[in-house]
C-alpha cells in the first residue's frame, strides 16, 4: 500500500505496473476496517489511470481485482453474515468506492453502489 506524499509522488506509469501486481487473496481477508484503505487508494489509483496509454491494456486485470473485492463488500453486507459493527462502515466506503471507480467499466458497479446505498439507508441511517 503506497501512503501519503510518497502516493502523489509516484508516476502514472507505476501506479499502472502496481494495479498488475494485484492479486485477489487466496484466503481469509483481513477485517473490512484494513482492506478499505488500500482498496480505496486502488480505486483513486484506477480511476487517475483510467485514459492513460500505459493502463489501457492493463485495464482488464484491474477491473477484474476491483470486482472480486466488491463481490467481497458486498456479501459481507448481506443480511446474515454479520452483524452491525463498527468495521461494517470500512465495508461500506470500500464498496461505494470500488462502484463508484468501475461505474461505465464494469456491469457490476451499479449493483455495488445500490447495495451500498441501500445499506446505508437500512443499517446505518439511525440509531435504535
Amino acid at each position: 500500500m503506497i501512503k501519503g506524499r510518497d502516493y502523489r509522488r509516484q508516476g502514472r506509469a507505476q501506479h499502472a505496473a502496481g494495479l498488475l501486481d494485484l492479486k485477489p487473496p487466496s484466503g481469509r481477508v483481513d477485517s473490512p476496517s484494513y482492506t478499505r484503505l488500500a482498496l480505496t487508494q486502488w480505486a483513486f489509483a484506477y480511476d487517475a489511470l483510467h485514459d492513460h496509454p500505459d493502463f489501457k491494456d492493463h485495464r482488464e486485470k484491474a477491473i477484474a481485482y476491483l470486482e472480486w473485492w466488491g463481490d467481497w463488500y458486498k456479501k459481507y453486507l448481506s443480511p446474515g453474515e454479520v452483524r452491525f459493527y463498527s468495521r461494517n462502515s470500512g465495508a461500506l466506503v470500500g464498496l461505494t468506492a470500488i462502484g463508484l471507480t468501475l461505474y461505465g467499466d464494469s456491469n457490476k458497479a451499479p449493483g455495488y453502489l445500490q447495495h451500498a446505498f441501500k445499506y446505508l439507508r437500512e443499517n446505518m441511517s439511525r440509531v435504535g
